[in-house]
Order: structure tokens, then C-alpha cells, then sequence
């Protein structure tokens, strides 16, 4: 229920600040391209999307050709874009399919450090869909980092936490294990965090802080810790029984260290991305969580990429428009069904809905 009124908030706080596009309001498109993204999806509930488009004439474009109508400033209003972030196997499994049925087209930016694990896409099935011109696979960065950016300890390792996208973790050292061998630093520390593409700086955590509260763990049961009643603050007590006795030895990274990762991430999936694709070019880039830092938006186009994809956003209007890189917003893909014509629903109407199946279907986003 909090997390249904965090949503809600977030969606009535939008609406306030006039941040979703005019179409959603209108009987028309504007001089722009509305542009939706997804993550995961049902398939009734793509299909009904897909069925709207159809109904009222709407294509879609790559994100190759989105660019190139927005250079030339030459947009029809029947045109959007249709967006996938991560890559996870419903993409193979459901989007493709459709998309074919519906002779449309997606753009899909994956992260190639996960391709090939657990409920991810392959390389393979992505070769196949880039083979078939259905799909335009782009880059969503090389691992999907996320940073400690304060002392603040706000969870630890354990059974709850979901491991099975370890993206949404902060890196540490050594960070990429398989998932069961994350079992073993049960107890360690998660500090605040946000993504590496913001404008934040990397918190590099005391080592012999993890270190301790994985010893406290295995030493009082393991996995078994976590079933005890009060086990965060007994956990708590021990951080705060190490830091009255001694100096932390956390660190910030340098202004040097940040752009060097940034650049890193940004390049190595794009060469990934080229590699194993078949004439394909990679210029068009979708920040994990929204979170789109004035550094990387500098760093962007010195990589060759043209367009970066963010979601609604507090940008201000010289981020917006900087020479060489266009930004491009995204609302979430069910207010397709908002886009003019026959059958359209509310902007309310959509709302309510997503409420709706929040409450009682799970999260689709």
C-alpha cells in the first residue's frame, strides 16, 4: 500500500508540474513524437495497446528514424516511438510476436553484461530479432550500475532482497558474482545508492565494515539470521558499536575516476552491442531510472551517440536542447491508449487503471 501511494503521488506530482506531453491532454498530436516506454508487459494488455494503434493508422518508428524526423523537424502526427528497457525474456516471448502480427517495430535497449542470465533475453533471440528488422536494439549501458553515494546504511543483504536483478544493487568490489554467490556476503551493507549515471559521486565503502557484518551474519546463524525478530538492529547496533570504536576508511571517487566509469559503461556496451550485431550502428542511449546527470549528458555525444532517452523529467531547457545530443522523454506505455483517435481513454481513465492493477494485478511498467 505505501508503495501504491508512492506511485500515486509521483503520478499527481507530474500532472502538477506539467510534465506529461500535450497529446495526453489533447485531440492532437503536436509538433512532437510521443515516445512510450516499457519494461515488462502482458500480453492482452500490449495486444490492446497494439490494437489501438491499428485502429487509428498509428506507426512506429526506429530510433534511427525518430532522430532523423526530429532533426529535420518533419513529424507526422500519426508516428510514435514504442521503447523496451533491460532486455528481460518477455520481450522474446510476448513483444516480438505481436509486434509482427501488428506489423510494427521497437526499440530495445539492453544491457549486454546481463544478456544470457536468468529471465533476460539471449544473444541469440537478439540476433533474431535484429535479423528480422522488428526490433532496434540499443544500448541501456554495459551493466546497469548503480552507486553507494552516502554513508547511509539503509538495508542489508539477505533473503529479502531481490536478487534476481542484481542491477538494482550498488556496486562493491568485485561486484559481478552469479546470484547464488551473493548468498555468501549475506549481511553486507547496502548504503544509500543511485544510478552511475547521475551527477553523484561513488561512495567506496570501509572494507572491513562489509566484512564484519558478513561475519556477524554467518556467525549467528547464516540465512537463519534473518528469521530472528530485530535482526536490522542488531545488525545497526553492530555498525554502530564499529564506528564509535574506530575511523571509517570510506572514500569518495575523483572527478576523474567518475568520468572514466561513466565512459566505460557507455563504451563498452556500445562495442558489445556492435560486435555481435550485424551492421548495426549504436547511438542512441536510455538512462537506467530516469536519472540523467549533466556529466553523462556532456559525455554522450564525444561517444557518437545522438539521442538519449529519459522519462519525465526536472531537466532544465538547456539540458533539453543541448547542439549535439537530443533528449527525448517517455511516459510509460500504457498512455498509448491516450493518443487521439478512436477508443481513446483519459488521461484519468489510464490512471485509475494503473492504480487498479497495481493493487490487484501486480506492477506492469
Amino acid at each position: 500500500m505505501k508503495a501504491l501511494l508512492q506511485d500515486w503521488i509521483s503520478f499527481i506530482s507530474g500532472y502538477l508540474r506539467k510534465e506529461y506531453p500535450k497529446f495526453i491532454f489533447n485531440k492532437s498530436v503536436d509538433d512532437d513524437i510521443p515516445a512510450f516506454v516499457y519494461h515488462h508487459v502482458h500480453h492482452d494488455e500490449f495486444r490492446d495497446c497494439l490494437d489501438h494503434l491499428k485502429r487509428n493508422n498509428y506507426k512506429t518508428l526506429s530510433a534511427d528514424e525518430c532522430e532523423n524526423r526530429l532533426k529535420a523537424n518533419d513529424m507526422d502526427h500519426d508516428e510514435v516511438v514504442i521503447t523496451f528497457d533491460d532486455g528481460t525474456s518477455d520481450v522474446y516471448e510476448i513483444v516480438f510476436p505481436l509486434l509482427k502480427q501488428y506489423g510494427h517495430k521497437a526499440v530495445v535497449f539492453i544491457i549486454p553484461r546481463w544478456i544470457g542470465t536468468s529471465g533476460m533475453l539471449t544473444w541469440d533471440q537478439v540476433m533474431e530479432m535484429h535479423d528480422s528488422g522488428v526490433i532496434d536494439f540499443q544500448s541501456h549501458s554495459y551493466s546497469h550500475q548503480a552507486i553507494c553515494i552516502s554513508d547511509h546504511i539503509a538495508d542489508f543483504l539477505g533473503p529479502h532482497v531481490d536478487k534476481d536483478k542484481p542491477w538494482n544493487l550498488p556496486i562493491w568490489e568485485g561486484r559481478y558474482q552469479e546470484n547464488d554467490e551473493l548468498n555468501h556476503r549475506f549481511g553486507m551493507p547496502i548504503y544509500e545508492y543511485a544510478s552511475r549515471f547521475s551527477d553523484h559521486y561513488r561512495l567506496i565503502p570501509d572494507e572491513a565494515l562489509t566484512q564484519m557484518c558478513i561475519d556477524y551474519v554467518n556467525g549467528h546463524g547464516g540465512e537463519d539470521f534473518f528469521k530472528q525478530p530485530h535482526w536490522k538492529q542488531k545488525l545497526t547496533e553492530q555498525v554502530n558499536q564499529y564506528r564509535a570504536a574506530q575511523p571509517e576508511h570510506d572514500a569518495y571517487e575523483s572527478d576523474e575516476e567518475r568520468r572514466t566509469q561513466i565512459q566505460d559503461e557507455l563504451l563498452r556496451s556500445k562495442n558489445v552491442i556492435e560486435e555481435r550485431l550485424q551492421n548495426k550502428q549504436v547511438k542512441h542511449f536510455a538512462f537506467p531510472w530516469n536519472e540523467a546527470g549533466q556529466e553523462t549528458l556532456k559525455i554522450l555525444p564525444i561517444l557518437g551517440f545522438s539521442t538519449a532517452y529519459i522519462g519525465m523529467s526536472k531537466l532544465s531547457s538547456e539540458l533539453m536542447e543541448l547542439p549535439d545530443l537530443k533528449v527525448i522523454r517517455r511516459v510509460t506505455g500504457d498512455f498509448i491508449r491516450c493518443l487521439p483517435g478512436k477508443g481513446r481513454r483519459s488521461f484519468w481513465g489510464v490512471l485509475l487503471y494503473k492504480m487498479w492493477r497495481r493493487l490487484f494485478k501486480g506492477v506492469m511498467y
